[in-house]
């Protein structure tokens, strides 16, 4: 008798640890895939100087999440967010010339979240799903809306497919066109109207500025002039003076071309570090 109570207390406790799984979800599931708002944080002055406004880059977003088979209708002022934060900060000297520029973007899906305490209701929002910053580098003005603009096309995707498949639909197909095709389609383009005759030439190379992949193998962080073996063969060393431990294996780096130089971002560590190919 003893061994079957057993038998059926782990048959119990296996059914409500599949069951919790379950029921476990992603923060992305909805009733109606489409009910969720585009929100722009306010841009910093700098991003401002440049072009940057909530109009241009909300456009943009509902471009692409309508072009993903997702567009973005909310039904009341209570649905979720699709919260898009791209942070601008012109690097200057003392003397205030131009040293380029440092972008970071963040996007995450905020939820309202009711609950009641002490005979009254409260309303708060809650992050239920989000992407890791990403740090970008640029030279020159008219580099950083090409290369914010492709990199936001990324993290919109990868949030579109976070969200077919949280609803119980099919990824977005592999091949749909390249980025700079569908850029060329945005109804309200990022380019600032007082930009040089450049950023708009610039265009059509600014898409090989950003190169993504993963370290082959171990990362144990920054030493000097660290080497770093990347999945495809290639091979990068640190240029410039820094020390930083972090250990990972096989973390995702991402390499932005700033003019005639480059700079990898590796996932873990925030600061964007100076290299060169070696192969």
């Amino acid at each position: 008798m003893k061994y079957v109570v057993k038998r059926l207390w782990v048959i119990l406790f296996l059914i409500s640890s599949v069951w919790s799984q379950l029921l476990k979800g992603t923060g992305l599931e909805l009733d109606d895939i489409s009910d969720f708002k585009v929100v722009c944080e306010n841009f910093t002055s700098d991003g401002k100087k440049i072009g940057f406004t909530y109009k241009n880059v909300e456009a943009i977003a509902k471009q692409v999440l309508s072009r993903n088979g997702i567009p973005s209708k909310p039904i009341d002022d209570v649905s979720p967010n699709l919260y898009i934060n791209i942070n601008v900060i012109e690097d200057k000297t003392k003397s205030g010339a131009s040293l380029g520029y440092t972008v970071t973007m963040h996007l995450k899906f905020l939820r309202y979240v009711k609950y009641s305490a002490k005979n009254n209701e409260y309303v708060d929002d809650a992050t239920t799903w989000s992407l890791p910053n990403y740090y970008m580098t640029f030279s020159h003005s008219d580099e950083v809306m090409d290369g914010v603009r492709y990199q936001l096309i990324n993290y919109l995707d990868e949030f579109s497919n976070a969200l077919l498949e949280a609803n119980g639909n099919n990824r977005l197909p592999k091949k749909r066109g390249s980025k700079k095709d569908l850029s060329s389609q945005f109804e309200k383009p990022i380019i600032n109207k007082n930009f040089s005759s450049s950023a708009s030439s610039s265009a059509s190379s600014s898409y090989s500025r950003v190169i993504e992949g993963r370290i082959d193998g171990d990362f144990e962080g920054w030493e000097g002039e660290t080497i770093v073996k990347l999945m495809n063969g290639d091979i990068w060393q640190q240029t410039e003076y820094y020390y930083y431990y972090h250990y990972a294996y096989s973390p995702k780096v991402t390499i932005i071309k700033s003019g005639s130089s480059y700079k990898m971002k590796v996932d873990g560590v925030e600061k964007t570090v100076a290299v060169i190919k070696l192969k």
